[in-house]
């Protein structure tokens, strides 16, 4: 997994001296959730970037944060063109490209 995923010693220690957790990616949330701006003053108020974009966290991250969600970006890759070899039917989910999900009320 560590060649398939190039994920070195060095980053591992780089994340580890880092905390690990150098961003947070929203994945999807409830519409009515947000009426009232939720999810902007979870971004305000929140000590880690809040990412809602691969695309936008590339360009907004640096460091280790953004060799981490590389990481996760590749990762994601790696699976979907897996998953996408096991179902004929089906081309890979580009992670850079895939929305958030927004659930309705």
């Amino acid at each position: 997994m560590h060649i398939l995923l190039d994920m070195t010693q060095e980053n591992a220690d780089l994340l580890k001296t880092d905390g690990y957790c150098n961003y947070a990616r929203l994945l999807g949330f409830r519409t009515k959730n947000n009426k009232s701006g939720l999810l902007s003053q979870i971004k305000k108020s929140a000590d880690i970037p809040i990412i809602t974009s691969p695309s936008k966290g590339i360009r907004q991250l640096t460091g280790s944060a953004l060799m981490s969600l590389k990481a996760d970006i590749h990762a994601a890759n790696v699976y979907e063109s897996i998953k996408a070899q096991k179902m004929t039917n089906m081309s890979p989910l580009n992670e850079l490209t895939r929305e958030i999900i927004k659930l309705p009320q």
